[in-house]
C-alpha cells in the first residue's frame, strides 16, 4: 500500500517537474511560403494586394459591392427560372399549377431583365465618371 502511493507521488512529482519546468525553444525553419509567428510557421496570404480589403478609393468599393450584390440577384433570378421550370413541369396538367409556374419563369425573368440592365447602367455611370477625371 506505501510503495504504491509513494510511487505514484514520485511519478506525480516528476510530471509536475517536466510541466513547469522551463521550455528551452529554438528557431524554426519554415518551408517556403510560410512565415515563422510565435513558435508556429503561418502561411503566407497568397491575396495580398488583390480584392476588395485592399481598395484605396472609396469608388472601387462601391463598384465592388454592386457588382457583387448583381451578381447574387442574378444567381437568385436563374435558380427561380429553374424552380419555376420544376413547377411548371410537375403540374401534370393541373391548369392552376402550371399557371403558377409560368409565372415563377416570367417573374424570374423580368427579374433577370432587370439585373442586367441595372448591370449595364452601373457600367455607363463608371465610365462616365472616370471619363471626368
Amino acid at each position: 500500500m506505501f510503495g504504491q502511493i509513494l510511487s505514484k507521488s514520485i511519478i506525480l512529482f516528476v510530471g509536475a517537474v517536466l510541466f513547469f519546468s522551463p521550455v528551452i525553444v529554438e528557431a524554426i525553419d519554415c518551408p517556403p511560403g510560410f512565415t515563422p509567428k510565435e513558435q508556429l510557421c503561418v502561411a503566407n496570404n497568397p491575396f495580398q494586394g488583390t480584392g476588395i480589403a485592399s481598395a484605396q478609393k472609396a469608388d472601387v468599393v462601391v463598384l465592388q459591392v454592386i457588382k457583387t450584390l448583381l451578381l447574387f440577384s442574378g444567381s437568385l433570378a436563374i435558380l427561380f427560372v429553374i424552380i419555376g421550370g420544376f413547377k411548371y413541369i410537375g403540374s401534370r396538367g393541373i391548369p392552376e399549377l402550371a399557371k403558377k409556374g409560368k409565372s415563377t419563369i416570367v417573374y424570374a425573368l423580368v427579374g433577370l431583365a432587370v439585373v442586367v440592365m441595372s448591370y449595364v447602367i452601373v457600367l455607363i455611370i463608371t465610365n462616365f465618371l472616370k471619363g471626368l477625371n
